[in-house]
């Protein structure tokens, strides 16, 4: 079976101004009531961000094949067509079964007056993950221009927006190579300026078919972003 019309479209940003969020399909002959009779479905999903297009390989493409019996068919206009492919599918009325894309040049409000996503408010009170994030749910109205639950943004936090992210979940970090870090004996690393003390700094790398070298491993540290 293939989910073509009831549908569940998700936007996210797609530029560092748009805000991120999930959607959902109107303007359809068939209903989110219709009896799912188990059979596999496959689902279009326009995804502005992706960089790769095609039947979905891999393990997340199994996960979700194993839990939902589900197909994913990634349509990337960053492959083939840019901003053409998002026109054109609109105005066919069939832009994508999942949708990831910017709210940026009023794209939602645009999507809204199309009648290319659904009201989600009837499902909204089960959502009890996404309720959590009510006050950045009611942004996303605010986008569409339109009462209702037309979106569920992406990328949210329940902390203070006075409060650095960084603190609670850091966004960079030192990193060694493993086969380094297991040259110089596993040594504790306790803060970042132990990474290079101790043996870190006296062990000498061996490299397979090369003599050995007295370069340090930490001269092999970066950033991981």
């Amino acid at each position: 079976m293939e989910l073509k019309k009831i549908t569940t479209r998700v936007l996210a940003a797609g530029v560092a101004a748009a805000t991120r969020f999930s959607v959902a399909a109107c303007g359809s002959s068939n209903s989110a009531d219709t009896k799912d009779d188990g059979s596999e479905m496959t689902v279009d999903v326009f995804d502005s961000l992706a960089n790769s297009q095609g039947v979905q390989k891999g393990w997340y493409a199994k996960l979700i094949k194993d839990k939902f019996n589900i197909k994913l068919n990634i349509i990337a206009p960053n492959v083939s067509g840019g901003d053409t492919v998002f026109d054109t599918r609109s105005a066919a009325g069939n832009l994508g079964d999942i949708v990831i894309t910017s709210t940026g040049n009023g794209r939602l409000n645009k999507l809204v007056k199309a009648k290319l996503i659904e009201d989600m408010t009837p499902y909204y009170s089960s959502m009890k993950n996404v309720k959590k994030y009510d006050n950045a749910v009611k942004a996303i109205t605010k986008e569409a221009g339109k009462d209702g639950v037309w979106g569920i943004p992406q990328a949210t936090s329940s902390q203070s927006p006075t409060d650095p992210s960084e603190g609670i979940e850091p966004g960079s970090a030192p990193y060694i190579r493993w086969e380094y870090y297991k040259e110089v004996g596993y040594p504790e690393i306790s803060t970042a300026s132990s990474t290079c003390s101790g043996r870190c700094r006296t062990r000498p790398v061996r490299r397979p078919a090369r003599t050995t070298s007295t370069r340090s491993p930490c001269s092999r540290i970066g950033i991981a972003m």
